[in-house]
């Protein structure tokens, strides 16, 4: 016989259902990533966009933000499908109970919160580009409410999504469900 598993010590719905959670998530997450990237590549040539974007600059219809963003969506939508497949692919090894799958996750967790909190920060400085304080807005808008308002519904977003993954890391460290990954020998 080899080796067995140990008696699962955790309700193994609870590893099940974060397993299936996950590979529904990011099964939906590769797919629209691939027809994103597919769309964007096939339509969008860099050079035109970049091109596009410099006569635009021109006559000042776009900010220098909007040419980065759009600079980057060559780099950034490979890259978002990458991390899906990742997460893809952990998840399904976290539902045949691999213990790579269950240290892959954590390090995506781990991941994913330094990418919160980095778009948290890139979203502040967004926030005061775009709604700048004593800027000529329409006057039934305050430019100041407005970047509370932004900054704060940012912050809970990145708090709640920590909050999340790290529960989901917490979970995947704890001793309970490390013990449904690790094989017994006879």
């Amino acid at each position: 016989m080899g080796r067995i598993l140990k008696k699962r010590l955790v309700d193994p719905s609870l590893v099940t259902v974060v397993a299936w959670v996950l590979i529904g998530l990011s099964a939906i997450s590769v797919l629209i990533t691939a027809f994103q990237s597919v769309l964007f590549f096939s339509f969008f040539p860099l050079s035109e966009l970049q091109q596009a974007l410099q006569e635009n600059l021109k006559v000042e219809k776009a900010t220098e933000m909007a040419s980065f963003i759009v600079s980057s969506l060559h780099f950034v939508l490979p890259a978002f499908f990458v991390a899906s497949l990742a997460l893809f692919i952990g998840a399904v090894g976290l539902l045949r109970r691999q213990g790579w799958a269950r240290m892959m996750l954590i390090g995506i967790f781990v991941l994913g919160i330094v990418w919160s909190i980095a778009i948290f920060v890139f979203q502040q400085v967004l926030i005061g580009l775009l709604f700048p304080s004593g800027a000529a807005l329409d006057p039934r808008i305050d430019a100041e409410a407005m970047q509370l308002v932004a900054r704060v519904a940012s912050g809970l977003v990145m708090l709640v999504l920590i909050g999340i993954l790290g529960g989901l890391i917490r979970c995947l460290l704890s001793a309970r469900v490390k013990a449904e990954f690790e094989p017994e020998c006879e």
